[in-house]
């Protein structure tokens, strides 16, 4: 047995918000990404590096979504079910606005699957 007594809190609300989690540490990690092969032309090689920014991406995304359950889901879980609905079909109707507004503005449409960042390094006048 790797714990004895009970389970750290830590690995319990990971376990418990593994979507959050999963949601959540990906808003740090693209960007981090992006600064590093921005600014280097490269990811990290080094070993330790990534080992200690995934350290602090689990703690920052625990404290996140620690903040998050205190201020926004409780008080949402508590209204009364009427006005709970009311709170997601405004949520999903802003979303929806702002998709209809910015959507048809893009002609680009940059992630990491398509490897923006690393085709512009690569490209004419490119660091790489």
């Amino acid at each position: 047995m790797l714990f004895h007594g009970e389970t750290p809190k830590l690995i319990t609300g990971i376990s418990r918000n593994i979507n959050r989690y999963y949601c959540t540490s990906y808003m740090f990690i693209l960007p981090l990404q992006t600064i590093f092969v921005a600014k280097f032309g490269k990811l990290p090689e080094m070993q330790i590096m990534p080992f200690f920014v995934s350290i602090a991406i689990v703690f920052m995304c625990y404290w996140i979504i620690k903040v998050y359950d205190a201020t926004i889901a409780r008080p949402i879980q508590k209204m009364n079910p009427v006005l709970k609905l009311g709170t997601y079909v405004l949520i999903l109707a802003a979303s929806a606005i702002v998709l209809i507004r910015v959507y048809p503005q893009l002609d680009v449409y940059p992630n990491i699957w398509n490897n923006y960042l690393l085709d512009a390094l690569k490209g004419p006048g490119g660091m790489m």
